[in-house]
């Protein structure tokens, strides 16, 4: 049997204004045994949203940041708005950090839930689960070679090279977070774990037993 790990969010990030102090509290977690660090992200929050807070930094670059600051704690993107990248952009940014830290990188990724902000980016929000499970297809294609070709409905490249890639082999952990009923079945087909976010355990339950079916 596995030890329980034990990971840290810092959510709502407006409690440390300056990124020193988010820094110097991800060390000190580390040097208390945390297993792990959750940082998610919105690019832009809309005015008339009232459940989140209007705070944010940048995923990626505060992870490089704290890929030199500490040596053991994993680093959870908790969770990427995945139909929000670029995917070619998205898998240089998280192999990078994946680079720097050693391979200590997960990557949880969701569909997104605020339509305001796909308004603000020029994204379909109905569009939004059809392009994760591209751009996800696309980001492992980038991840497995150095020379990738994909070709997808939204995603398609070829006679390209892609290096460095990810430390881990053959890539980072891809954890599939949200609430939604497709949750657990993307989690199965292109994931390597499940971020279950809200709801009561049977609602999973439920959801893992029509998977199977």
């Amino acid at each position: 049997m596995q030890a329980l790990r034990i990971g840290v969010n810092f959510y709502p990030f407006s409690r440390f204004p300056q990124p020193e102090l988010l820094l110097d509290m991800v060390a000190w977690c580390e040097q208390l045994g945390f297993n792990h660090v959750h940082m998610g992200e919105h690019l832009i929050v809309p005015k008339e949203n009232d459940k989140l807070d209007s705070f944010w930094w940048d995923t990626s670059c505060m992870f490089a940041a704290l890929s030199q600051r500490t040596k053991r704690i994993r680093l959870v993107y908790g969770v990427v708005i995945v139909p929000l990248h670029n995917p070619i952009q998205l898998a240089r940014a998280v192999a990078t950090v994946d680079q720097l830290s050693k391979g200590r990188v997960i990557m949880s990724c969701g569909v997104g839930w605020a339509k305001g902000e796909f308004e603000a980016m020029g994204i379909p929000f109905k569009e939004r689960g059809a392009r994760t499970d591209d751009y996800l297809r696309a980001v492992k294609a980038l991840w497995s070679s150095e020379t990738p070709s994909y070709d997808g409905r939204f995603v398609k490249f070829k006679n390209v090279i892609f290096r460095p890639g990810p430390y881990q082999r053959p890539h980072p952990p891809i954890w599939i977070g949200g609430a939604a009923e497709q949750t657990v079945r993307r989690a199965a087909e292109l994931g390597n774990g499940l971020q279950p976010i809200g709801g009561p355990l049977s609602k999973l339950e439920r959801m893992a037993n029509d998977t199977k079916e």
